[in-house]
Parts: structure tokens; sequence; C-alpha cells
């Protein structure tokens, strides 16, 4: 169902001409403003660009309902609010079409010149200078407090509360569930299965001392545009959440290999010494979302680069450096 959404065809998913232009009307545009898909597209948003004097774009939730739109509606409203905190954030709007189950969100957001930090990869100097300057942006995002923990409750909105009690509670969702998958997969044997387990039970306490902020919660290099050197647009805020900054910035790192990793954290301003209870932390956090990423990235049927090791690697990264801690 998954990778099915992913590469499904616009029109299968209802989305088609008169669907766009009634949300373009509703957002006020030009009759006479032409629509042409993007090449670059997610999986649970469809993405066009708007060109008439001023270039959008329009993003268009990929399924239908209530839940969709909702969480739409509060991307655009936390947006909103980082710009206007100064954040480097693009100018979003938010409108819906239709009612109930059948309804769908849109956003029309601004469009912003720049480079995506994923066409720095094969360049490393430059790259890492880049990284840094996402580190030190996320230094300041993570300086704005929050309540709870977890995904942003839309219901208490606009208070900056996550949907969970305590943070623990947060990271084992699916816990379980993520490590049977890999173990099925062949991802982790049986053994790492068991150490998996008994390394997040352990460290429950150390979860639950933790203060909570707000978390962009998918710092993946696809969501920085740089310009002259500076991130000058950050995107696609769907997955932001309360919880431990170093979440964060781990989930930075699980994007990029380990030469990177020393850079990154220098830039943020984390004092993470090995063998202490924040090196522990980083390392549990790196852990747990290589698990959900390893399970998501064969839901998604997405595939291993050519000449790279398997993705599936950043657990056993992340258990060999768990085990150099104890």
């Amino acid at each position: 169902m998954l990778a099915s959404l992913r590469t499904a065809d616009d029109e299968a998913l209802g989305i088609d001409a008169r669907l766009i232009r009634r949300l373009l009307a509703g957002f006020d545009e030009p009759a006479s403003a032409t629509v042409v898909r993007a090449p670059s597209q997610g999986t649970f948003h469809r993405l066009y660009e708007v060109r008439d004097h001023a270039a959008r774009l329009l993003r268009v939730a990929a399924t239908a309902g209530e839940y969709a739109a909702m969480l739409m509606a509060l991307e655009c409203e936390l947006m909103t609010s980082l710009r206007e905190r100064g954040l480097p954030v693009p100018q979003c709007e938010y409108r819906r079409d239709g009612e109930g189950e059948a309804c769908r969100g849109a956003h029309r957001i601004a469009r912003v010149e720049g480079t995506s930090l994923t066409d720095f990869d094969d360049d490393e100097p430059r790259m890492v200078q880049a990284l840094q300057e996402v580190a030190r942006f996320l230094a300041k995002l993570h300086r704005i407090p929050g309540a709870g923990f977890g995904p942003i409750a839309y219901g208490r909105w606009p208070a900056l509360a996550g949907v969970h009690a305590a943070w623990d509670e947060y990271l084992r969702v699916r816990l379980a569930e993520h490590v049977r998958a890999c173990e099925a997969r062949g991802a982790i044997s049986a053994d790492e299965a068991r150490r998996i387990a008994r390394l997040f039970e352990e460290a429950g306490a150390l979860f639950r001392e933790q203060r909570p902020s707000l978390l962009h919660g998918d710092p993946g290099s696809h969501n920085f545009i740089v310009r002259e050197g500076r991130i000058h647009a950050v995107v696609d805020w769907e997955d932001a959440l309360i919880g431990d900054a170093l979440f964060d910035l781990a989930s930075l790192c699980t994007f990029h290999p380990e030469r990177r990793h020393a850079a990154i954290r220098s830039a943020y301003g984390a004092g993470i010494e090995p063998g202490s209870d924040a090196w522990r932390r980083f390392w549990l956090y790196f852990l747990r979302i290589a698990l959900a990423k390893t399970v998501h990235r064969h839901r998604f049927g997405y595939a291993d680069r050519p000449g790279r090791a398997p993705a599936s690697q950043r657990i056993q990264l992340a258990l060999a450096r768990l085990a150099e801690a104890q």
C-alpha cells in the first residue's frame, strides 16, 4: 500500500485537473496561472509548480480525509509560527477542498531559490560546511520549549504540546514491531534483537530525564535549501515533534556517514563525550531511528544506492558504539 502510494498516478489518487483548479481558486490564483507537476515528489503529497509573475508551489495531500487534512493544517500553522520567530521557513497558506472523508488538504508555499543540500553529497568540504550550518540551525530551533512528548497535538494548538506524557513512551511506539520486522528481513540477528530490547529497557530512566524541545523530525539533506553558503529555507515540517534535542541531532547523523558526525556535533555545540550519558542517548536514538528507517525503506520500496553499504548497517554501527560505551 505505502510503496504503491509513492508511485501511484495522481489521478488514481483523486488528484485531477478539476481538483487542482478548485484548490487554485481557493487560494485566489488567477485562472490564467500555469500549473506543472514538479519533477521531485514525496510520498504523502503531490507537488506542483504554479507559474505566472511569481513562483510558488501547490502541495496537495496524496490521500483524502479529515486526518490528512488536519496534519496539513497543523504543519502550515507551525511553519507560520516559526517564520514569525525569524526562522528560515517558507511562507505557507492552507486550504481544503470538500468535507468529511472526501476532503483534501493543500498548501500554497512560496518558492525559495537555492540548492538542495543533496546536491553537495559528492563534494565533501562543501557538504561538511553546509551540515555545520544545519547543526547551528537545529541548535536554534531546539531552544523553543514544548510540553509533553511526541507528535504535536492538534487539539492543543497553539500550544506546542506532544501527545505522549513521557519521552520513553514515544520512543517505544512500534519498537518491538520494528525489531521483529528487521529480524525477519535479515537486517539484524536474533542475538542483536534481544540486545536491542535490553538496551532500551535499561535506558528508561535516562530517557525520562530529558527536557522537551521542538524538533524538526526529518532533518535530511532534501529538506534544507542552501544559498550562498547559508541555510536559506527549511521545508517539510510534517514530522515535527516534541522531544529530546539530541534525537534530532542523531536523526541528522543517520543521513550521513560517520566521518561527518564530529563536525555536526561540534557545530551544534553538544558536549558528547564517549561513554557519557549523552553519548548513550545519542546512539540509542540513532539506533531507534535506524530501525524505523530500515522498516520504512522496505515498506516504501526504497533501494540501497549502488556501490554503498546497505542502509540497514546503521543499526550495527549504533550497536557497536553503544558496546564501546559499556
